[in-house]
């Protein structure tokens, strides 16, 4: 298993770990809560730092490993082009998310009273949560892209 594909699979399974944070700390059930600003500033603060934490340590346990490691694996060109396609992938996705939002909040706003399945735009909570949620997801979306290229 290459470095790359070590980093994926570790970054994926802390963001999901930091993500099921999050939720538990905005969802009741399966409503976004009534949180106070200061909730979801502090929110915000402990899921980027619990961020920044985890993936210095993986960076920092891969680097050691390697570093004992006998064969320095250079990254190469393929290595190269697997992570700019799950950027790519990871783009596409967040692009997609946000224009689904846009064409939610255009409709309810032509088309008042509309039967079609909704998300409440109005309440800032809702916001903050579905703006941060679409990033969780696209990068997992870029993790397992990398996963699924190096098993390819």
């Amino acid at each position: 298993m290459t470095r790359s594909e070590q980093h994926a699979w570790a970054s994926l399974a802390a963001n999901g770990l930091i993500f099921f944070y999050f939720q538990h700390r905005m969802l009741d059930g399966w409503a976004v809560a009534d949180l106070a600003p200061k909730q979801m500033i502090w929110t915000y603060v402990a899921i980027v730092v619990a961020v920044v934490v985890f993936e210095s340590v993986i960076a920092g346990v891969l680097a050691a490993r390697a570093a004992r490691a006998p064969e320095r694996v250079v990254e190469d060109e393929r290595d190269q082009a697997i992570q700019a396609a799950a950027n790519n992938r990871e783009h596409w996705f967040i692009a997609a998310a946000i224009n689904i939002l846009v064409i939610q909040l255009l409709a309810d706003l032509a088309y008042p009273g509309h039967v079609f399945p909704r998300v409440d735009l109005t309440r800032p909570e809702t916001i903050f949560f579905i703006l941060f949620a679409t990033l969780f997801a696209g990068h997992a979306v870029k993790l397992a892209s990398v996963i699924v290229a190096y098993r390819r």
